[in-house]
């Protein structure tokens, strides 16, 4: 993602690690804990979630409950069957 950012001038990376086991500066814990941190504005950006499916599934929820319109929430797509929706 690092290098994909470096390669594109719009793409805006921000990790967020729920147990690093190393030395971490960044930010620690769920990502949907986070969401109001990173963005001045969620109508405009085109989000994407990666990672295990409650969490996605959580994130994407939570992304909504800020405003965000489902148009820009982008993920792998099969988290919907694996986990009921919250």
């Amino acid at each position: 993602m690092n290098e994909l950012a470096a390669d594109h001038p719009n793409p805006d990376v921000t990790f967020t690690l729920s147990d690093p086991n190393w030395e971490w500066t960044g930010r620690i814990g769920y990502v949907q804990n986070h969401l109001d941190e990173p963005f001045e504005s969620v109508e405009a950006r085109d989000l994407y979630i990666c990672g295990v499916p409650p969490m996605v599934v959580e994130t994407r929820a939570a992304l909504r409950d800020i405003g965000t319109p489902e148009a820009r929430i982008h993920s792998e797509g099969w988290e919907d069957e694996v986990v009921d929706d919250v």
